[in-house]
């Protein structure tokens, strides 16, 4: 892809050089760059194409002669059979002000690993990437593709350290719409995380529930993330789930204290933050879906408690917050984003406006971020306070009518009637934990986990 690299491989200092005519930008569809395979002219990772489906890999093509091909299969080491052989695969050539216009349609050769001689993944030597990035710049690829490199070009310690390749969840079954991470047990057991991962790219970091998935194991230095986390990071992304071409991020554990803490644990959700309709803004409120308030245990207007964890970049630390709102279905069924209606509230998501954001920590911009969401049993026990008072009066007054006859029996015999008292403070307390009971069963049937 770089100029000099062709030069200095098929045009220069090269008896019988080869003849290269440039063609333009290509893109290979359902394949993805991977870093398979060291070889000795760079002494670390390099370039492959693998499988993936909805991944692209954008590059450049060239029409050439028998002499040129020649000359780049000595160069990556084709005739020996150690390292690369040459394939040939479909290629859109595009146009460079529109990388979604498709031009032309061509079978071109390209160069993979031999699949024998495919090694873990692991990022990239540092100069490769470099003459990959800087070869992109110059035949100036999609920026999107182009940030795709240069986050490879970040993270240069290995999978030891928490550095990933971020690919799209697969398999999500009942994680779906979940904020989640896909790690190999042997990746999860060499980091230590439990249930929560923090994923930072670039300077963006948010929170993961983790799932084991062991078909990475092969893969070594590869995690799979799901699309709310991809938005959240701000992943380069030309069409969020169709075009997608992947980037290093890094992975360390998380606090499982980060689940909400209530005195009646209670039934939580991952949902993504996403900000409300504008008639919405102001209120002091949440908006959710009916579906979601329900699993919950919650009413229209019911209190719910907001947990997020924001990581501070600076100090290596996290702040664990937590805010009460009053939870609604929002002031209308559709709103108008991008053009087009959508439906409101949104599935597995919860509205929230700029004052809630704030106290949270989180920036104004930010959307898609992982909460924390359960029912206030707090507040749900304090709004249904005269109802457990009335269930408390109640089991007082049967016992005052039951025992009544045990206190004008007392001034009449006090010495006969020492053992009823007794029974009487007996009874009293069992009634009170009996509408302590009552009141907590009330609350933990709807929401407890």
């Amino acid at each position: 892809m770089h100029p000099n690299t062709v030069r200095e491989r098929c045009l220069i200092g090269k008896e019988k050089a080869g003849v290269v005519e440039e063609v333009g930008i290509g893109r290979i569809k359902d394949h993805r760059l991977a870093f398979t395979v060291s070889t000795p002219n760079w002494g670390g990772p390099v370039g492959d194409i693998v499988f993936e489906p909805n991944f692209y890999v954008y590059g450049f093509l060239y029409k050439i002669d028998e002499r040129a091909l020649h000359l780049l299969d000595e160069a990556e080491f084709v005739p020996e059979h150690q390292y690369y052989t040459r394939n040939e695969l479909p290629i859109e050539i595009v146009e460079k002000e529109n990388p979604f216009n498709v031009i032309d349609r061509q079978t071109a050769i390209t160069y993979q690993v031999i699949e024998s001689n495919r090694k873990p993944e692991k990022p990239p030597h540092p100069k490769y990437i470099q003459r990959l990035i800087e070869g992109a710049e110059i035949r100036e690829l999609p920026r999107q593709y182009v940030n795709s490199l240069k986050s490879m070009d970040a993270s240069i310690h290995g999978a030891e350290t928490g550095h990933f390749l971020g690919l799209p969840t697969k398999n999500r079954g009942k994680d779906f719409k979940m904020p989640i991470i896909q790690l190999s047990s042997d990746n999860i057991k060499k980091l230590k995380i439990k249930k929560f991962a923090f994923v930072r790219f670039g300077e963006k970091t948010c929170v993961a529930k983790v799932r084991t998935d062991d078909t990475l194991i092969s893969k070594g230095g590869v995690c799979r993330i799901d699309e709310s986390i991809r938005r959240a990071l701000g992943f380069p992304v030309l069409e969020p789930g169709i075009e997608f071409y992947g980037g290093f991020i890094s992975i360390f554990p998380a606090p499982n204290s980060s689940e909400p803490n209530q005195l009646i644990p209670a039934r939580f959700l991952l949902l993504r933050m996403v900000k409300v309709d504008y008639l919405d803004c102001e209120k002091r409120i949440v908006v959710m879906d009916e579906s979601l308030m329900a699993i919950l245990g919650i009413e229209k207007g019911d209190y719910v408690q907001i947990n997020g964890i924001v990581y501070d970049n600076r100090t290596g630390t996290y702040k664990n917050k937590n805010i009460q709102r009053r939870a609604f279905t929002g002031s209308t069924k559709n709103r108008r984003e991008g053009g087009e209606l959508r439906p409101y509230p949104e599935e597995g998501v919860v509205h929230l406006d700029l004052d809630a954001r704030e106290e949270l920590g989180f920036d104004k911009y930010i959307e898609y971020y992982p909460l924390y969401v359960a029912a206030s049993t707090k507040d749900l026990l304090l709004g249904r306070f005269v109802f457990y008072i009335l269930v408390i009066v109640g089991i007082l007054v049967g016992i005052q009518q039951s025992v009544a006859p045990l206190f004008v029996s007392f001034i009449e015999h006090p010495d006969k009637t020492t053992k009823e008292i007794y029974g009487l403070i007996f009874s009293t307390t069992i009634s009170i934990l009996i509408g302590i009971a009552i009141a907590w069963n009330d609350v933990a049937r709807k929401v407890k986990p």
